[in-house]
C-alpha cells in the first residue's frame, strides 16, 4: 500500500526538511534493515519517521533521527517491529 505523508519537523534534516513529503509503503518488519528510513507509530508520539539503527538480538529495532536534538531510540528505546 502507497501513500504521501507530509513530514514535520527536523529531526531527519537534512534529509527531510519541514514540510516535504514522502512516499511511505507498507512493508513487513522482518525486511527492514540498517539506514533504512522508516515510519513508526509511536504510542505517545504518533506517526514519526528515523532511520533504523539496528536491529537487535531480540528483533526489538533501534532507530535515530538525523538532526543532533533529535528524540530517537537514545531516549525511548528499541522498539518492538509491530510499531514500524
Amino acid at each position: 500500500m502507497l501513500k504521501i505523508i507530509r513530514i514535520t519537523g527536523k529531526s531527519m534534516e537534512p534529509l527531510y526538511r519541514d514540510g516535504d513529503y514522502a512516499l511511505l509503503w507498507t512493508a513487513r518488519p522482518h525486511r527492514v534493515r540498517p539506514r533504512d528510513i522508516v515510519a513508526i507509530r509511536h504510542p505517545t508520539l504518533g506517526l514519526i519517521f528515523k532511520r533504523v539503527e539496528r536491529i537487535t538480538d531480540s528483533g526489538h529495532i533501534e532507530v535515530r533521527g538525523l538532526h543532533p536534538h533529535s528524540t530517537d531510540s537514545r531516549s525511548f528505546g528499541a522498539l518492538p517491529p509491530d510499531l514500524i
